[in-house]
């Protein structure tokens, strides 16, 4: 995920690595946090793009059409365990995306990007500080989390330059299509 996920928004926001290219006929939708589609004028252009919000309608919605989507399933908490050097996934409790693969039939297609860590300097606060325990209160509280960072001297919000490499796995299927997937079978998809 990284702070901001520079690298979802380049692979399947946009067309600047060809994504259409190396996946033919794969209509694939980035899926994001719900608040970027209550800011004016940004809502507009990421739905004009056919973006959507990280909601289990909205993931029917795309899976029901066979479309593909993208999504970061450490979400926000990832954000807050960015540190250069290290990568730290939050994949053990996330159960829904394979969930809903499995209702609707669909491949889950495993992507991890390296380098995403290092185009922001962070401010890491240790796990029981009061400052990390104010991070976590906000993300709990508001859905997103507050991370302290920065990017270019003068642009924070700009990444730095760096090589992110993405890595696109085989495509994993259940065994069955249930209205209501075992427990078994989400556990074994998820391994």
């Amino acid at each position: 995920h990284g702070i901001i996920g520079m690298a979802p928004m380049t692979h399947f926001g946009t067309l600047a690595t060809d994504f259409d290219k190396l996946f033919p006929g794969v209509p694939v939708h980035l899926l994001g946090h719900g608040l970027f589609f209550r800011v004016p004028f940004f809502r507009e252009w990421v739905l004009l793009h056919g973006h959507g919000p990280v909601s289990r309608s909205c993931c029917q919605a795309f899976l029901r059409q066979k479309h593909s989507i993208a999504l970061a399933p450490g979400g926000a908490k990832e954000s807050l365990e960015c540190i250069p050097g290290t990568m730290r996934l939050h994949l053990k409790s996330r159960h829904g995306f394979v969930r809903l693969a499995l209702q609707a039939g669909a491949a889950l297609v495993p992507v991890l990007s390296f380098g995403e860590n290092e185009i922001y300097s962070t401010v890491h606060f240790a796990k029981g500080s009061r400052c990390r325990a104010a991070q976590d209160w906000l993300q709990a509280r508001l859905g997103f989390a507050m991370p302290l960072f920065c990017g270019r001297k003068f642009l924070p919000f700009m990444p730095k330059r760096g090589t992110i490499t993405t890595v696109v796995g085989a495509p994993l299927r259940g065994s069955s299509e249930a209205e209501v997937p075992s427990e078994e079978e989400v556990q074994d998809l998820h391994s």
